[in-house]
């Protein structure tokens, strides 16, 4: 059935569009995520039958550019645009196929069936059961498997199929998926037709657990950081809130909320969150909640409105980060690691912005959380990480730097000897300024 190469550098559309195409069309799919890789591939290649392109890359510009070197080079492939950022003015090209929503994969299978003469008939023949993918955090929220689950593999020839990883009723636990993730496996796949039950279900069994009053607190941290890590997943591949994450949020912010309200001191909070095995990224945002909650409760012009807004903002301020390694990054220097590549570094570097982005489709969002979410690294535009700190900030995030300075050194020091005393003269040191003392001050006074 010939060879489509897709161009596409969001890698789980493009994985979207191989499933489909390699389903109903039967082709063997080539996938690239840049338009010059693609175009030294063309060169190289007598054997691509179609192309499927991402409108525009932002490095990278319009597909236009890629079309013209098509036509320029007399290279006569079926090309199909999928959205309308492309830049070219004369659509009526005869090679050239426009789809206006790069979701649309009906009019996608369609155009690229017809253009590769597959008939109707033909394509019933291929058609298999539609599989769509599923993150794995996702599965960590239900203990018994709605429905058959698939994980895709590439065979020896280079062709993706996929085969069933755990079947109807399966009794998920920790080890199972840990094992997924140690091999670098992110996501699963169930039928399209499950989909609908599968979220359904899932939104209401955690909503269900995490409003019950019969979990421990090591339950509810373990209950709490499963479901947090859905949503960031969720939030993330819709770009915004949907009805199951709006309810997911809901209950997993009174969740954490309820933690801090039932702990104890700081170190008690924090060994509970180690017999829950938490990740650093999940203790990170839970302390930071506590002592944002408590440094608040002891400004002068503190209220319980604002502690609810600082919650919030602790819950959210992280979100699009995905790795205990990528929060642990809080300084220019940091990045320089090479661990990290330019795109992991652009992540970085730009998350508090693009959390500030995701929570203001975030139904009960308190007005001005996203400003404090976007100078949370003390920067105003929520980019990099700024030395020093300017002092015309909004005071609640003032607040929030200072309490996520004092985490960051009370987690790097737990276990050993943990001296507040010395943890808040560093801080003082480091943030001079009159409103961040006014805030040290405070932080002074807590009973930790």
């Amino acid at each position: 059935m010939g060879q489509i190469l897709i161009i596409e550098d969001d890698l789980k559309l493009a994985s979207i569009y191989n499933l489909n195409l390699h389903m109903y069309i039967g082709s063997v799919i080539i996938e690239m995520t840049s338009f010059d890789s693609a175009k030294d591939f063309i060169n190289d290649q007598s054997a691509i039958d179609l192309i499927v392109c991402k409108d525009y890359m932002k490095k990278e510009g319009s597909a236009k550019a890629l079309f013209s070197h098509l036509k320029n080079s007399d290279i006569k492939i079926p090309f199909i645009i999928m959205g309308t950022q492309h830049e070219i003015e004369d659509k009526d090209q005869r090679n050239l196929h426009l789809i206006e929503s790069p979701v649309d994969i009906k009019a996608l299978v369609s155009t690229a069936g017809k253009l590769l003469d597959i008939k109707a008939k033909d394509m019933m023949e291929l058609k298999l059961p539609e599989l769509i993918p599923i993150k794995i955090s996702y599965f960590a929220l239900i203990s018994i498997s709605p429905c058959d689950i698939y994980h895709q593999i590439t065979d020896p020839n280079g062709n993706q199929k996929f085969v069933k990883q755990f079947v109807s009723d399966y009794q998920f636990d920790r080890v199972s998926l840990n094992k997924l993730r140690n091999k670098k496996i992110t996501e699963l796949y169930i039928l399209a037709d499950y989909r609908l039950e599968f979220t359904d279900s899932l939104t209401s069994k955690v909503v269900t657990e995490l409003n019950s009053n019969d979990l421990t607190q090591v339950q509810r941290l373990e209950k709490s950081e499963q479901t947090f890590d859905a949503i960031s997943d969720m939030v993330i591949d819709t770009d915004g809130f949907n009805f199951n994450a709006n309810k997911l949020t809901t209950a997993c912010l009174n969740s954490v909320k309820k933690v801090v309200q039932d702990a104890g001191k700081l170190e008690d909070l924090l060994n509970d969150l180690m017999d829950a095995q938490n990740s650093y990224r999940f203790q990170h945002t839970q302390v930071l909640l506590y002592v944002a909650h408590q440094v608040i409760g002891l400004m002068e012009w503190g209220t319980a409105e604002q502690q609810d807004k600082m919650s919030f903002v602790a819950f959210f301020h992280d979100i699009t980060l995905s790795t205990d390694e990528e929060v642990l990054a809080e300084t220019e220097q940091a990045l320089e690691d090479p661990k990290f590549t330019a795109e992991d570094i652009k992540k970085i570097s730009s998350h508090a912005s693009q959390a500030a982005q995701l929570v203001q489709s975030y139904e009960r969002a308190p007005i001005g959380a996203d400003t404090i979410i976007k100078q949370h690294h003390g920067s105003r535009n929520g980019i990099g990480f700024p030395k020093n700190a300017p002092n015309d900030l909004s005071p609640l995030a003032i607040v929030f730097i200072v309490a996520e300075e004092f985490t960051r050194q009370y987690l790097k020091n737990f276990r050993g000897e943990v001296s507040f005393k010395k943890i808040v003269s560093e801080i003082k040191n480091t943030y001079r300024k009159s409103q961040y003392q006014k805030v040290i001050a405070a932080l002074t006074k807590v009973e930790w």
